[in-house]
């Protein structure tokens, strides 16, 4: 059986102290394992380093609580335990309920404000206030000459 296609895109905002991060595709804790070990991987990923996570072209419906267990225990046991904030941009209502638990759950494992959004800009904007259109458009140009 193939497996279902997963892939994310990771641009890093060196200057603003942040990377951003795109999923697509069908997430799974595997897959999640793996982006999360590109990113630390990544040469201008260091500890502490804000994050957004933008899940909005893909689901995180299929995670259920044995599944987020197991990402609290992945992160407990890679926590670099320095402070960082973290953005989840999501799509629907189902999701914005399991980000906010996955969300309560890890924050008992690292000192990491979490928030979690509808938009890529109310997100950007949360991160770094007043520069989310700026950060935005900075995003679509890097893109547009990786895609």
């Amino acid at each position: 059986m193939a497996q279902p296609k997963f892939n994310f895109q990771m641009v890093p905002f060196k200057d603003h102290g942040f990377f951003w991060i795109t999923f697509f595709g069908e997430i799974g804790i595997g897959r999640l394992a793996k982006a999360h070990q590109v990113f630390t991987d990544h040469p201008d990923y260091r500890a502490g380093i804000d994050e957004l996570l933008d899940f909005s072209e893909t689901s995180i419906k299929q995670l259920n609580r044995q599944s987020i267990e197991m990402i609290r225990t992945y992160m407990r046991e890679r926590s670099t335990r320095h402070h960082c904030r973290s953005a989840m941009v999501i799509n629907s209502e189902l999701e914005f309920g399991l980000g906010r638990m996955l969300g309560g759950m890890l924050s008992q494992e690292a000192p990491v404000d979490r928030g979690i959004f509808y938009s890529v800009a109310d997100a950007l904007e949360w991160l770094h206030p007043g520069q989310s259109e700026e950060l935005m458009h900075l995003h679509d140009r890097i893109t547009s000459r990786t895609d």
